[in-house]
């Protein structure tokens, strides 16, 4: 995924800088196995790219201020529900 198709996927990161957003893409991709993802790697690597911006201190307008905070995303929980469709279907025989 290019920072191009990242920002139409995620507008939300729209006032993040090219280079936070670029630093973001890279470490996700490194994170990521293109072979295990297959045709979903794009999906997967935008979210975890947004949770990593979520996770970082631009991201922190994003989350809830006070009370019980959010540990995890909601990037975070829709790749891991992508995870179980794509992934926790192979099998070994």
């Amino acid at each position: 995924m290019d920072i191009d198709a990242f920002r139409t996927a995620h507008p939300e990161f729209n006032a993040a800088s090219t280079e936070l957003v670029q630093d973001k893409l890279d470490a996700a991709e490194r994170r990521l196995s293109a072979t295990a993802w297959g045709t979903r790697f794009d999906d997967a690597h935008g979210l975890l790219t947004a949770h990593l911006l979520w996770s970082s201190p631009f991201g922190a307008s994003m989350r809830l201020e006070g009370g019980e905070q959010e540990k995890s995303s909601r990037y975070m929980k829709l790749l891991n529900e992508l995870r179980v469709e794509v992934i926790d279907r192979v099998m070994v025989i």
